[in-house]
């Protein structure tokens, strides 16, 4: 939801609606801080043994809404004592994709209050050295924590267990787009910060900063190569990363790998529109570099046979807001016209569903209008071509 809010600050700023862009940032900081300051009902919480922020978690009460029934204690945190509260994250699991969104919005809220982003810059830094520590002589958190660096990729799981036994098929990690989104966040926030310390002459702020944004550029680069060598199934002979896998791997993508096994499923089901959909989530600027055309083309096919019901045309896929990524890769391949259409179609209640819920109707109309046919990349290829290279800096903004 925080990360959701920064996008519609963005866009209002990209429209020129400066006045409401300043109106949804505040209000993002004002939800960002609660999180950076203690004051959660489920707080953010340092955990000593294993070095690593870890939520405490909460048991909602249904009746009182919003209500955590259970106190911040050795024994009242549920998150610290049950593996499958918030995905594991008191275990370790997808501390990059948790905090990613975080990260994010941090970024987005330091672009528009630049007070803020200093006073809580401290806080926000204890995130990302969660994820993306790279100094050893951290006394406080291990380096890099999720990233493998041979395989180039990340791996989410922590130290849970299967019944006190580690997993036979080794470590895992699902949703390759939202590592790749959590490393892009880092950077965002090092590129930031760089800025807003700069500007206020503190220069041993702004570099440290500028080794943040470095970091990020470095870790999500490779998670991007990684996604693509190892996630997006790609036919023999394709141009680029090409294909790892023997012909005997029929799916065009990879929902979980894990050390010893591809599988063609997600954790929360084998249906296919969820494995094309958590590798694409969320959607946000790189995206763009994420999910190359060659790919998307091959899948698409497959994601939209398997998320439209002929006799139901409210899927569950539909109904889940899953549907929505399937608009998304009608735009990268050039179908804008049906990938508008099919956002203005959706209910509300899709942006609320498990697929759904991090994007706004806002934010997808945004991604497919900015989106260049085949002409365009033609273009920009011939001025490439042409030795006319544009500034490249800050690529990977938001």
């Amino acid at each position: 939801m925080l990360a959701k809010m920064a996008r519609i600050a963005l866009i209002a700023e990209e429209m020129g609606r400066h006045e409401d862009a300043m109106a949804v940032s505040l209000r993002l900081t004002e939800a960002a801080q609660v999180w950076l300051n203690g004051t959660a009902s489920a707080p953010l919480l340092y955990d000593y043994r294993w070095g690593g922020i870890v939520s405490c978690g909460c048991n909602f009460d249904k009746k009182v809404k919003g209500y955590c029934n259970n106190e911040v204690s050795a024994d009242g945190c549920p998150g610290l004592s049950d593996v499958g509260h918030n995905f594991g994250l008191g275990f370790y699991n997808d501390h990059h994709f948790h905090f990613g969104y975080h990260i994010y919005a941090a970024a987005v809220a330091a672009k528009f209050h630049p007070d803020w982003a200093m006073k809580y810059f401290e806080h926000v830094l204890l995130l990302v050295r969660d994820i993306a520590n790279p100094s050893p002589s951290d006394p406080f958190f291990p380096l890099f924590r999720h990233k493998d660096w041979y395989l180039g990729s990340s791996w989410a799981l922590g130290i849970a267990t299967l019944g006190g036994v580690p997993y036979a098929n080794g470590r895992n990690e699902e949703s390759s787009s939202e590592a790749v989104n959590a490393y892009d966040a880092v950077a965002l926030y090092g590129h930031q910060m760089a800025k807003v310390f700069a500007r206020a002459g503190d220069m041993a702020r702004a570099n440290t900063a500028s080794h943040v944004r470095d970091t990020g550029r470095m870790l999500s680069a490779m998670e991007i190569r990684s996604a693509q060598v190892y996630w997006h199934v790609k036919a023999p002979g394709t141009p680029g990363s090409g294909r790892i896998y023997p012909e005997g791997y029929k799916g065009k993508v990879v929902g979980m790998l894990w050390s010893a096994l591809a599988q063609m499923q997600t954790w929360f089901g084998s249906e296919a529109w969820k494995v094309f959909g958590i590798q694409m989530l969320p959607i946000t600027g790189v995206s763009e570099r994420l999910l190359e055309k060659e790919w998307v083309k091959q899948m698409l096919p497959d994601f939209k046979e398997s998320c439209w019901d002929p006799i139901n045309p409210i899927s569950m896929c539909v109904e889940q807001g899953w549907s929505m990524l399937v608009n998304v890769a009608q735009a990268i391949t050039g179908e804008w016209r049906l990938a508008r259409d099919g956002i203005l179609d959706l209910p509300d209640s899709a942006f609320e569903g498990a697929g759904g819920n991090g994007h706004s109707r806002s934010n997808m109309l945004w991604f497919i209008s900015t989106q260049r046919t085949d002409e365009e990349d033609a273009a920009e290829e011939e001025e490439v071509g042409a030795g006319e290279y544009g500034d490249d800096d800050g690529a990977t903004g938001p």
